[in-house]
């Protein structure tokens, strides 16, 4: 990454690695967030035609790969470069918040699995099924192929 554009601190191409882009936040939640490499790329592609005119290239990269629709805040660098050659970037902060799983209709999407005696605790970024006291525990579930399957 190159970032020498008014949008970037840094020394020029010896620098990018360590250049500081201008922040810019996306909100999303779980549910709404990136599925895949090719869902991030396009959200900050969108992002970045709709605030700057002159960008014909836009080069993504972000840390680890574990981004998809994981609650929290994950940096992704867009490089840029213009019609007149300059290259610069931004740092999209995706801030991806928790969905309560528990409380969406049975076929929505991301709903939770739990078996219908259990009781849903959502949890940050997932959720848990309590099955009621005398029954088998979400930890004995372990192989099974649904919560279904466990109270």
């Amino acid at each position: 990454l190159v970032c020498v554009a008014a949008a970037c601190v840094t020394g020029g191409a010896a620098g990018a690695a360590e250049g500081t882009c201008e922040e810019r936040h996306i909100y999303k939640t779980q549910q709404d967030a990136p599925t895949d490499v090719n869902s991030v790329m396009a959200l900050v592609t969108k992002r970045v035609n709709q605030e700057l005119a002159t960008v014909v290239k836009v080069e993504t990269t972000y840390e680890g790969d574990g981004l998809h629709r994981v609650v929290g805040v994950h940096r992704i660098r867009a490089a840029l470069t213009h019609e007149d050659g300059h290259v610069g970037c931004f740092d999209y902060l995706l801030h991806v918040e928790d969905v309560d799983e528990c409380s969406l209709p049975p076929r929505a999407p991301m709903a939770h699995a739990c078996h219908p005696s259990a009781r849903c605790v959502n949890t940050n970024g997932s959720y848990d099924c309590a099955c009621p006291e005398g029954t088998a525990s979400f930890l004995a579930c372990e192989g099974a192929a649904s919560a279904a399957e466990c109270c």
